[in-house]
């Protein structure tokens, strides 16, 4: 018993660890630029548009897929699409690993996303963009699937105990 309550929080360190480094990753302009990634893409001097806010489900990823970048490169559809899912997924597998609850683990997942987008451009370092909720929350999702499909194959085979 001593030996999973280790285990358990050695896992829930580990989270809190990527967690941070994920945090340090959305604002990493806010950290490491004296002038915000907003002035220096778009020269607004410290004030807000409606150009910072796509509300529009799927309207980057559609151009981000259709145009993918300089030169024809498929960084820019990486880093824009790939990264934001694959950031994630960790995150879905160390909640389930802990045995959190979906339902509530992913309510929480997306306040803390909507919340780190509004922070962004509040610090004017970055942009809201729904599409990029929705791809991290695909990550998410796909990590607790993987995790559960795991524990759901060890269960067939004997390995453990159904604790849900």
């Amino acid at each position: 018993m001593k030996v999973i309550l280790v285990q358990k929080k050695f896992k829930i360190s580990i989270m809190i660890l990527y967690c941070l480094l994920l945090f340090m990753f959305y604002f990493k302009g806010f950290f490491m630029n004296h002038m915000s990634f907003v002035q220096e893409i778009y020269s607004w001097n410290n004030s807000y548009s409606i150009e910072m806010f796509n509300f529009i489900p799927f309207q980057n990823i559609i151009h981000y897929i259709s145009n993918p970048g300089r030169n024809g490169g498929i960084e820019y559809l990486f880093t824009n699409i790939l990264l934001y899912i694959l950031l994630w997924i960790p995150i879905g597998y160390f909640v389930r690993e802990i045995q959190l609850d979906f339902k509530k683990s992913i309510l929480f997942t997306i306040i803390i996303l909507i919340v780190i987008s509004l922070l962004k451009v509040a610090f004017l370092i970055g942009f809201f963009d729904i599409d990029k909720i929705l791809l991290a929350c695909i990550g998410f999702c796909l990590g607790f699937y993987i995790k559960n499909k795991g524990n759901l194959n060890r269960i067939k085979k004997g390995m453990i105990r159904n604790e849900n």
